[in-house]
């Protein structure tokens, strides 16, 4: 027995019902699925993709992807037809991950598929929201008949040789003879709500023997003709089936699956998250689930903090861990397939800094002054080994480039002392001159060698060797498919200008030739991949792959072996972006939108521990690349606050104001207020004993704002919008504290 859940999750059960594997194979619900071959699973998601499963071998991969979620599967001979909301029914090879043929079933603002059945002759019946039954020829591609009545969405079709049973959200269910299009050989009406289910054993005498799930949770059992109600849950049926002739159900009221003939043997699933909500410090994140347990989650770390139970509301606990303090937002936190989904994007990924001390809970010894930005710790903590792995390439490639340089200048010197017997006797320094001039004629790029890569050393191209059978292997493994970008990612300098990526000396003959031989490589991969679901014709120059090829350029361009002793990765440093601990099973999952899809699609998932390098330079994006290796980023004009300092009323006698009086400031809107106090000790009309002394300005004065105390930590940010609360520029005043006012 298999079974598909709403967590993405494909499970298998050994004849007694005992879970026997199982994979993680989507990042949204699973919607169908069915037995391909004799251990080869394939099912369909909202996630957009149609995937394999061998639960033996544990491969698995994409076949391929709709524009919109993938609702229905049905088997036709050796081919694979999935419908969905995109109202599109697609034919796969399954075996070459391809669509063979398209069917557009639109009807307008109608014509998603919801149901699908296949005949043993491998006929197609299929239902979508417009109420129509339609028989679908798949050697033609074409609807050769039609059967309407049902007025809503039919959710459910089982399917004979000669008949067919169709059940709709109308709250009818309909036989149907597949000879007669006109009208229902019988119409089943007598049921308490929207019909979402049907089951029959039956070959073709389905008014013998079928069961039929309604949305308000009620089995029927229909026998002769005759329906009666069979077992009842508390939320609606979404599948019946027979498995060692004992019925079986799932329901919108659990994750579990239910045997009707012994409950012992039913199988209890596991909560899902359905709620959560990011808290003010960007870093915690507060969820429930299914069965009301309340969680505290660390997005920068990817682990659960605390376990609050079902004791707690939702609501109050984020009452009494929430803080006032006003971030800008990095990631997007959504729930998924009953999981906490964190997805990190180019344009707001370096939106949030944070000071040192708001990390002490980490234990990474940072400065309290400093800040750090949250979206780059946890991509440099996601893909650290990914870093190691390129610098030790990097390593090797300059290695062997300067072997080569090498190799050509004492080539260029043995040619020098081969000359014939005749030539001219030069003097010492004539020689001299002539072996210097020669060596360095023999390394001046030509426009024809500019093109041409270094070489490589022997014991390097097994190495290499091996990295490009393990590419090739994973992708043959994973199925996926190489990238075609729709972003431009342009890396600025300080003064927002576009800097040129490519390093000087890189021709255009080169570029071109990158290209070409990049989009052969992009081939390969497609073919290995088994996927013709998504071809590109274009190099895709917005890939990791491309970073890594442009310094390979530069390194081939580079004449002096001194000037490749400097690598061209320059990662960020540890003290500026330090690295978390994460867990080893943390799914890491790269999507992107393609083509008309309502949604991204996944085009590679991994846990951590697995990632696979070679396989991820074509797929992860260059703005990814371009921070690890290069540690560049888009320069972004932060927000910044108006605010103006004066003197506490009533503090004139023991306090001297600011020179030149009152004066209008603009700061980063994460300047905290201990550095307004230094402004303020910088710019007093005459220094105070505290001054003179030398003591901290936190120590002896505070500021305030509508009659509050300021913490010192507190940032202008927050000062805005959780005291200031108006327009115009923030009034900050400034006086003693209490305790050194008689100092």
């Amino acid at each position: 027995m298999l079974s598909a859940g709403r967590d993405g999750a494909i499970v298998l059960y050994d004849a007694d019902a005992n879970s026997k594997n199982h994979i993680q194979l989507h990042s949204d619900w699973a919607n169908d699925l069915l037995l391909y071959s004799e251990a080869t699973v394939v099912s369909c998601s909202s996630d957009l993709s149609v995937k394999w499963w061998n639960y033996d071998s544990g491969e698995h991969g994409l076949v391929g992807h709709h524009a919109d979620y993938v609702k229905a599967l049905a088997k036709s001979g050796n081919h694979i037809v999935s419908g969905g909301l995109d109202k599109v029914i697609n034919v796969w090879d399954v075996e070459k991950c391809a669509a063979l043929q398209s069917f557009a079933n639109d009807y307008g603002e109608k014509g998603s598929i919801y149901s699908m059945a296949s005949s043993k002759s491998g006929l197609i019946m299929f239902g979508d929201n417009v109420g129509n039954v339609q028989l679908f020829d798949v050697r033609s591609s074409q609807v050769v008949s039609a059967y309407q009545g049902h007025k809503d969405t039919v959710k459910s079709i089982v399917m004979g040789d000669h008949k067919c049973l169709s059940g709709s959200s109308d709250g009818t269910v309909r036989l149907w003879d597949l000879r007669n299009k006109v009208e229902p050989l019988k119409l089943y009406q007598n049921f308490d709500g929207a019909v979402w289910a049907l089951y029959s054993s039956q070959e073709d005498d389905f008014e013998k023997n079928f069961y039929t799930g309604t949305s308000t949770g009620t089995i029927y059992h229909t026998q002769q003709d005759i329906t009666k109600e069979f077992g009842k849950e508390r939320r609606g049926i979404l599948s019946i089936a027979q498995f060692n002739g004992e019925l079986w159900s799932s329901s919108m009221n659990d994750s579990s699956i239910k045997n009707w003939n012994n409950e012992t043997k039913s199988k209890k699933g596991d909560a899902g998250l359905i709620k959560s909500r990011v808290l003010n410090n960007r870093r915690h994140v507060v969820t429930l689930s299914t069965d009301d347990s309340v969680v505290l989650w660390d997005i920068l770390k990817c682990c659960r903090v605390r376990d609050f139970g079902s004791d707690k509301a939702f609501e109050d606990v984020i009452d009494e861990l929430q803080t006032s303090e006003i971030l800008p937002t990095w990631c997007s936190v959504t729930i998924r397939a009953g999981k906490l989904f964190v997805v990190v994007r180019e344009a707001s990924f370096t939106n949030t800094e944070v000071y040192g001390n708001n990390l002490d809970e980490y234990g990474l010894n940072l400065d309290r002054d400093t800040r750090y930005n949250l979206g780059k710790i946890l991509i440099k903590s996601i893909f650290t080994g990914l870093v190691e792995y390129e610098i030790q390439k990097d390593q090797r490639v300059r290695d062997a480039r300067i072997r080569e340089l090498k190799g050509s200048s004492k080539l260029s010197l043995l040619t020098k002392f081969s000359s014939h017997e005749n030539s001219p006797v030069n003097t010492p320094i004539e020689e001299m001159k002539g072996y210097f001039s020669d060596t360095v004629a023999s390394r001046r790029p030509s426009t024809a060698d500019s093109t041409t890569a270094p070489a490589t050393a022997p014991e390097q191209e097994s190495k290499d060797a091996k990295d490009a059978k393990d590419a090739t292997s994973s992708f043959r493994r994973l199925k996926l498919f190489s990238r075609k970008s729709s972003r431009v990612s342009t890396t600025l300098n300080e003064e927002g200008e576009s800097e040129n990526e490519l390093p000087t000396g890189g021709s255009l003959a080169t570029l071109n030739s990158l290209a070409e031989q990049s989009e052969s490589a992009a081939q390969v991969s497609d073919s290995g991949s088994k996927d013709s679901s998504r071809k590109s014709s274009h190099t895709d120059m917005d890939s990791l792959a491309s970073l890594l090829a442009e310094i390979k350029i530069y390194y081939a361009s580079v004449t002096s072996a001194s000037s490749l002793s400097v690598s061209q990765i320059t990662p960020p440093t540890s003290d500026e972006v330090p690295v978390l601990p994460l867990p080893d099973d943390l799914l890491i999952i790269l999507n992107e939108c393609i083509q008309n899809s309502s949604a991204e699609i996944d085009i590679y998932s991994e846990e951590r521990s697995h990632l696979h390098f070679p396989t991820l330079e074509p797929l992860l994006a260059k703005w990814i690349g371009n921070f690890l290796l290069r540690n560049k980023t888009i320069i972004k004009d932060f927000p910044k606050v108006g605010f103006v300092v004066r003197l506490h009323p009533g503090s004139e006698e023991n306090l001297p104001g600011v020179t030149n009086g009152e004066t209008r400031l603009n700061a980063y809107s994460m300047l905290r207020v201990r550095r307004v106090l230094s402004y303020i000790t910088d710019r007093l009309e005459t220094k105070t004993a505290e001054i003179t002394s030398g003591q901290d300005p936190e120590m002896w004065l505070e500021a305030m704002c509508h009659g509050n105390v300021l913490d010192n930590n507190m940032t202008l940010a927050t000062l805005r919008s959780v005291i200031w609360k108006q327009s115009g520029d923030v009034v900050i005043t400034y006086r003693r504290k209490e305790k050194n006012l008689d100092n």
